[in-house]
């Protein structure tokens, strides 16, 4: 316990932070980062499920594999089906073998999943905001 008070006097002295505001910190930045990742899984998956076709598939092959660049291959991803730049880089990330079950992946349980977390994770932000704002009142 004797290290453990003298470890949070040495941060608040030598940093001019407090142990509740780094930890604030680190909560709020550890919530915004989980919620920017699920919305970024939730736009991949909505774009998806918008493209997903046989047809479609032969097409992105065609497009990554005719592309002179990975960048040029997200470009055009991205002018012939009018997606994300996050979907795009996906699908050039994607193995072969993946790219040729986008057709037929059934895209309503994981947008589902991702709906969820996005909401869960905007209503613990928003927590987080409000307890910010009552700790800043306080002080």
């Amino acid at each position: 316990m004797e290290n453990r008070a003298r470890l949070v006097e040495m941060s608040e002295t030598d940093n001019g932070y407090s142990i509740n505001n780094l930890s604030t910190f680190f909560i709020h930045t550890h919530i915004s980062e989980m919620l920017e990742k699920a919305k970024t899984g939730l736009t991949i998956y909505r774009d998806l499920q918008r493209i997903a076709s046989i047809e479609n598939t032969e097409i992105l092959i065609r497009i990554i594999r005719t592309a002179r660049s990975v960048e040029e291959s997200i470009e055009n991803l991205i002018e012939q089906f009018s997606i994300s730049e996050c979907t795009a880089k996906y699908i050039v990330d994607s193995r072969l073998d993946e790219l040729s079950l986008f057709g037929t992946f059934s895209y309503e349980e994981p947008i589902k999943v991702y709906e969820e977390a996005v909401r869960s994770l905007n209503r613990l932000y928003e927590m987080q905001v409000e307890l910010d704002k009552r700790s800043e009142i306080e002080e």
